[in-house]
């Protein structure tokens, strides 16, 4: 559910160590957060929708499933917060470990994570058409979607015909145990916030537009990354096709909604995807791979607000 997991273990006798891992969500976020939107779906379509009359009750339950299930998670934090020592023998040696998850990133990405799913999945079609509000936080949705399932198939598609740009970052030696295809669905995250003229840090690089070509990728890479913002501007630009045949109107107000919205689903991503992993002195290694989360809520805005602008105006045209 996006809980900040950290783990210390230290020895000592003879062979005296320490190490400190701090997963800062793990690799394989996006694929587990899955589960937790499935949960929350199923238990919604069971015993909540009946009640769901209006949009105000709608925004209602969200709010309350949202802070109830990140307290609910936060207490779990607190109580599966442990400590292992082990210690003795004729060498006087010791093991200890130590783990717990974050209460503070739990209880707010709980929250998160109910209230936007609970939202998303209880809007009904009539909502949709007599609220502008909730229409457009779904096509929102889908956008960021389907821009991240286009760059996640580009990628595995890549991957499966022999391009390395996988280990091109500085984590093969990191992540050698972990499933590529899991690396790949979060790589996919960082490189569709790349293509909004976000700022992501993979590894040992640092992704952004400007600054691409003073890089130490393979230029190949660098025209695929090219190309994916390509992509983000034809898919938001088709967005502003979109908003503007739904609602008929001359009025900037849906582009501006859209924005907002689009801006505040990328940075939500931007916080679920965060990895920061720690070696410690044993292991000597670091991976740290993250958006900045106010800077996706600025560059996202500016960035989908002019392209799906000029979608919306160029739509009127006949």
């Amino acid at each position: 559910n996006g809980g900040d997991l950290s783990v210390f273990t230290s020895g000592s006798g003879m062979m005296s160590y320490g190490s400190y891992y701090n997963f800062s969500f793990q690799l394989c976020s996006l694929i587990l957060l899955a589960l937790p939107v499935i949960c929350l779906g199923i238990s919604y379509k069971v015993f909540m929708k009946e009640k769901n009359t209006n949009e105000l009750t709608l925004f209602i339950q969200a709010i309350g499933v949202g802070s109830l299930y990140g307290l609910i998670l936060a207490v779990i934090a607190l109580l599966s917060r442990n400590q292992l020592s082990i210690g003795g023998g004729f060498l006087s040696s010791g093991y200890s470990l130590i783990y717990g998850v974050g209460f503070i990133s739990v209880l707010f990405r709980g929250f998160l994570l109910g209230f936007l799913s609970i939202l998303y999945i209880g809007t009904k079609k009539e909502y949709e058409e007599s609220n502008i509000y909730l229409g457009i936080f779904k096509q929102s949705i889908k956008t960021v979607a389907l821009g991240y399932l286009i760059v996640f198939v580009l990628l595995v598609i890549g991957h499966l015909i022999g391009l390395s740009y996988v280990y091109e970052f500085g984590i093969s030696n990191s992540i050698s145990n972990i499933n590529v295809f899991v690396v790949i669905s979060q790589l996919a995250a960082y490189i569709w916030g790349f293509a909004n003229f976000n700022i992501a840090t993979i590894g040992s690089q640092s992704l952004f537009l400007p600054s691409l070509f003073k890089t130490s990728l393979s230029i190949d890479f660098k025209l695929c990354l090219i190309a994916f913002v390509a992509l983000s501007a034809l898919i938001l630009f088709i967005s502003g096709i979109k908003l503007n045949n739904k609602y008929k109107t001359s009025s900037k107000k849906p582009v501006l909604i859209f924005s907002v919205f689009y801006a505040v689903i990328m940075a939500s991503l931007s916080i679920f995807t965060y990895v920061n992993i720690n070696g410690g002195s044993l292991l000597g290694y670091n991976i740290a791979m993250n958006t900045n989360v106010i800077l996706t809520l600025i560059m996202s805005f500016i960035y989908s607000f002019i392209v799906t602008f000029v979608g919306f105006k160029l739509s009127n045209w006949d």
